[in-house]
């Protein structure tokens, strides 16, 4: 186990050194390696649904390397994103495999399907209206006017 560990925290670091960069910080892998162990830490021992982790990442990157603490939290949520995209891909790849093998219900299955399509629709359009400023801004509005009146 401690091999495989020890390549997550890799994957990590080297997921944070390129997001890093593509805002405008080259910061060593060394540190980002530590910093990784450490957000693990944090998040395990104060299990709050990583809001925790994100305030100690951006008060370790503001007081280490003196990064802006958006930055450092653009980059967190970016990792966040995802890692939730990745979980996506497995459970569709999870589902296929269970029907494929037909050991599960046919309800099971139609159910799965039902809320990964779901999950994925949505991903789909929080993405889009995210893309743009004034889908952002129509969005809320109309959510807003639905709401109120």
């Amino acid at each position: 186990m401690l091999p495989i560990e020890a390549l997550n925290y890799h994957a990590q670091a080297r997921l944070y050194q390129r997001l890093f960069g593509l805002v405008g910080n080259k910061l060593t892998y060394r540190y980002l390696y530590r910093a990784s162990l450490e957000l693990n830490f944090v998040n395990h021992v104060f299990p709050s649904g990583g809001v925790t982790g994100l305030s100690y990442f951006s008060l370790r990157l503001r007081d280490g390397p003196k990064l802006s603490s958006g930055k450092a939290t653009l980059v967190h949520i970016t990792k966040i994103g995802l890692t939730f995209l990745s979980f996506e891909l497995l459970i569709i790849f999870g589902l296929f495999s269970l029907a494929i093998m037909g050991r599960v219900s046919n309800i099971t299955v139609m159910v799965a399907a039902s809320l990964s399509t779901l999950l994925l629709v949505g991903t789909g359009g929080f993405v889009y209206i995210v893309g743009s400023q004034s889908r952002i801004n129509n969005f809320f509005t109309a959510l807003t006017k639905g709401l109120i009146g």
